[in-house]
């Protein structure tokens, strides 16, 4: 029973971070903009992995807003 829970614990920890990961390479190679610091810019891979977590987590900071095509991704208003 115990290696089943530790199965899961790691194919869950996984699936976040390939999630995680899969968002920030859509974002980054994508054609739509993000609104950070108050200007439209591109997001770095590194901004894009921590926008992809702080949507995961639906912690939602707000300090980086999705333009265009990413707004559908990120399901936003």
């Amino acid at each position: 029973t115990s290696k089943k829970i530790a199965h899961f614990i790691v194919s869950y920890i996984t699936t976040i971070i390939l999630t995680i990961l899969l968002f920030a390479g859509a974002y980054t190679s994508g054609t739509g903009s993000f609104i950070e610091a108050g200007q439209q810019t591109e997001l770095k891979f590194r901004d894009a992995i921590y926008f992809s977590t702080v949507t995961l987590t639906t912690v939602g900071y707000g300090d980086i807003t999705p333009l265009g095509i990413n707004k559908l991704f990120t399901c936003s208003n």
